[in-house]
Order: C-alpha cells, then structure tokens, then sequence
C-alpha cells in the first residue's frame, strides 16, 4: 500500500475539511441539489448558492456509501477496482488548453486532434491505468467541448476513461 502521509497528517486534513465545508460551506448553482442538501440538514444560502454540511450529514453520507467501486473499460482487462487499498492507480495530466507545438516549437491553443494524439499516447502507456482529458479543444464552441472530448477519448482508448 502506498503512504505518502502520516496518520497524524491524515487527521489534521480531515479535520480542516470538516472545519471548512461545516463553517465556510461549498458553492453550488443546483437549486435541486441545495434543497436536497437542505432537506438533509445542510445550511443553505440561496442568495449566495453555498451549502454549509455539519459532520453529521458527511458522516451519515459516508456509512451509506459503498466501500469498493469499479469503474469499468471498455476491454475488462483495464477494469479498475477502487477501494480497499490494495491497488494504486495512475493517469495521465489534465486540463491544458494549450500545448507545445513539436514542429514550430511554439504553444498554441489544444484541438481535438491534440486530444486524440494525447488519448491515443496515454493508451500506450503501460503506466497509465485510467484517462482524462488530456487536453481542452479550443478549435470547438466550448459548450460542446465536452462532447468532442468524450467522442475522441471513447474511440481511441479501451481504458477507462472521464472528462
């Protein structure tokens, strides 16, 4: 098993979590899901779309979460079973909007081609269990990037893969 943090290290940040998401809260634009929260014993502030979640509710949350989840491939060889710790995955970067240019040696803003070429490398690797979207095409309307990006990611890897 992999430890990075010690269980002192551990705690001092779950507890900061705690401390953050009772007393600052977290931002969400869903009235859906702030009446959801609120329903289940959130603080919620309309106005200002946050929701304050007392331990009560995260921990109430948490005992009703499964312990173990896949997240499935499209070849089960890439399957991934979370939870448990008896496996450690890895995956590749995420988010750039622009990229290195190797023919002209210049940054210049990420496409869908970027996209397929850095879903098709990270394919190869054997050190990358899972993908994300490498890159974020610029080259679409960006209401619609998400869908360049699931397409290209889903036709050119059999891993698991997520936006």
């Amino acid at each position: 098993m992999l430890s990075v943090l010690s269980r002192n290290d551990i705690q001092r940040i779950h507890s900061a979590s705690l401390d953050i998401l009772e007393d600052v809260g977290v931002m969400l634009d869903h009235e859906e899901v702030l009446r959801g929260l609120e329903k289940a014993g959130a603080r919620v502030d309309y106005e200002k779309k946050t929701a304050r979640i007392p331990e009560f509710l995260l921990k109430e949350t948490l005992r009703k979460a499964p312990s173990r989840v896949s997240f499935l491939a499209r070849d089960p060889k890439h399957d991934l079973r979370i939870g448990g710790g008896e496996h450690v995955y890895f995956t590749n970067g995420f988010g750039a909007v622009y990229v290195l240019d190797l023919e002209k040696a210049e940054r210049r803003v990420a496409t869908v081609a970027d996209a397929k070429n850095f879903t098709l490398l990270s394919d190869a690797l054997e050190s990358v269990d899972y993908i994300i979207a490498h890159c974020i095409p610029q080259d679409v309307p960006g209401t619609l990037a998400d869908r360049y990006l699931a397409f290209t990611m889903l036709t050119n890897t059999t891993k698991h893969c997520s936006l």
